[in-house]
């Protein structure tokens, strides 16, 4: 587990320990913070905690096998074509729920569908029972098998950390996951039990979709401009899937843009929103006209349909495959993300949805531009660049002799550093990207400011002497940082810079 290790005195932050900048918890009876750092003065003498590897916890492995072993007896007694259906169905009603108001209200379920369709093909049933009652009691084993899973994950991950001690073990939870479920919550990625107001959501829209073009899906528009136009959707599914490690392996994709052509050619053959169950034969004919198709069939089949790693986009019925347009589309929309479109591959993002974020960080400048303005503060429109600094936003308020300096950073954390192990690295100490390293630009931003006092006033248009201006220097980000101060430069959210710095 990284921490950080600058001077304790020059940063504040409410997420890491002051004394070793290792990440903090919080018990969940109380809520008072724990450094988990064995090595600090301020770990807990006596405090022991739960491994949560097999061997460390063979117990807890014994359980899951025990569960996956009665889940696996009771699936072989259905008619394997039934079940997957019924199973597709759960998924393909959820999908509709998520595509019409954009809100996942049951991710759980999504990924335990998904991962029970994997189940499916790679321990295929091959009973003959069928009927509502024993599908749905079979799912609700396989959803306590992912819930289990995913939980030996967080402990993995450091998100939880469970405590030894008498009676049932109590845990810990990361702080900063707080922030994240934020993150997610303005995405719109939610359980229906913690929505209590529907405002609480999609916190960023109105900038978001200033960057969002209408397009029609029809014939003759390029699908890349049409995908591009979903792009935050794209965001949106990408945090879904990554929500625990072990599920965004089974997300990842080996994908092409000849892909996603397919998928779309698919989509675009159904006539309406029915589900399909046609004949692979069927299915190997429409996917040979395709252009350009970077897969065999099989090749195809084994990314997309009949995986035991990876979750079944379309899903296998023994001999048939089922598909429909809405699942097709929701997953369409997720691969957009993961190719360029030249067609070459790539293991992350694609540079166009890449440039969409980029656009939409210029909008965010602007949109705090604004506001700041709202406050009474005057200055340049656009970025002042002097030398080879570049001011994002500088405003003076005469009335308040004071000076503002903000660097705008419109960015989430990385859905690979919601873990311990990455999340001090990723967020903070990332070179390029990292908190601290911003920070430290806009401290050489600030000296420069500080020392070129003409420069600025003609900038600026000051009023009075140069001596009677308060500066603050900020860095200001889409939701609540990790640090909030790094010597003399505040870091802050952008709500908490309107809310309480102005």
């Amino acid at each position: 587990m990284e921490n950080l290790k600058e001077n304790p005195s020059d940063y504040d932050s409410e997420y890491l320990c002051k004394e070793c900048g290792s990440l903090l918890y919080v018990k969940e009876e109380n809520g008072s913070n724990v450094c988990v750092n064995k090595d600090c003065g301020r770990f807990p003498q006596g405090l022991e905690f739960y491994d949560p590897t097999e061997t460390g916890s063979p117990q807890l492995y014994q359980e899951l096998d025990t569960a996956r072993a009665k889940l696996l007896s009771e699936m072989k007694r259905c008619d394997p074509t039934e079940l997957a259906l019924y199973i597709y169905e759960k998924r393909k009603a959820l999908i509709a729920f998520a595509i019409k108001p954009g809100i996942m209200l049951s991710i759980p379920d999504l990924l335990s569908l998904g991962e029970f369709l994997m189940m499916l093909n790679s321990e295929p049933p091959n009973g003959n029972e069928q009927g509502k009652t024993l599908f749905e009691s079979v799912y609700q084993q396989a959803k306590r098998l992912t819930k289990y899973l995913n939980f030996i994950d967080d402990l993995k991950e450091g998100r939880y950390i469970w405590i030894k001690g008498s009676g049932k073990p109590k845990a810990l939870v990361m702080k900063y996951l707080n922030v994240i479920k934020d993150v997610q919550k303005s995405y719109g990625l939610v359980s229906s039990e913690s929505v209590k107001d529907i405002s609480e959501l999609f916190e960023f829209e109105d900038i978001q979709e200033l960057v969002t073009t209408d397009v029609e899906l029809a014939p003759g528009v390029d699908h890349a401009d049409f995908l591009d136009s979903l792009w935050p959707y794209v965001l949106t599914l990408r945090y879904a899937f990554a929500l625990n490690y072990r599920t965004a392996k089974q997300y990842r994709y080996e994908c092409d843009a000849s892909d996603v052509a397919a998928l779309l050619s698919f989509f675009l053959s159904i006539p309406n929103n029915n589900t399909l169950i046609v004949p692979i034969s069927n299915a190997e004919r429409h996917y040979a006209v395709q252009p350009k198709a970077a897969k065999s069939f099989e090749g195809f089949l084994n990314e997309y349909v009949i995986s035991g790693q990876k979750v079944p986009i379309m899903a296998r019925a023994v001999d048939k495959i089922i598909m429909d347009r809405l699942t097709l589309l929701f997953f369409i929309i997720y691969l957009h993300g993961h190719y360029e479109v030249s067609g070459v591959k790539k293991t992350g993002g694609s540079t166009r949805i890449h440039k969409k974020k980029e656009e939409t960080g210029r909008v965010f400048e602007r949109h705090l531009r604004s506001k700041i303005s709202e406050h009474g503060y005057e200055g340049p429109d656009e970025p002042v660049s002097v030398k080879t600094f570049e001011y994002d936003i500088i405003k003076v308020s005469e009335t308040k002799k004071r000076i503002i300096l903000a660097d705008a950073k419109f960015r989430d954390p990385a859905p690979s550093s919601i873990s311990a192990h990455t999340l001090v690295q990723q967020e903070l100490l990332d070179p390029s990207q990292g908190l601290l390293a911003e920070s430290k630009r806009q401290l050489d931003r600030l000296r420069f400011f500080n020392d070129n006092p003409e420069v600025f006033r003609e900038c600026l248009n000051l009023k009075a002497d140069w001596q009677e201006y308060e500066v603050g220097a900020y860095v200001v980000t889409k939701h609540v940082p990790l640090i909030s101060r790094y010597k003399d430069i505040r870091i802050v959210s952008a709500s908490d810079l309107l809310r309480s710095e102005l």
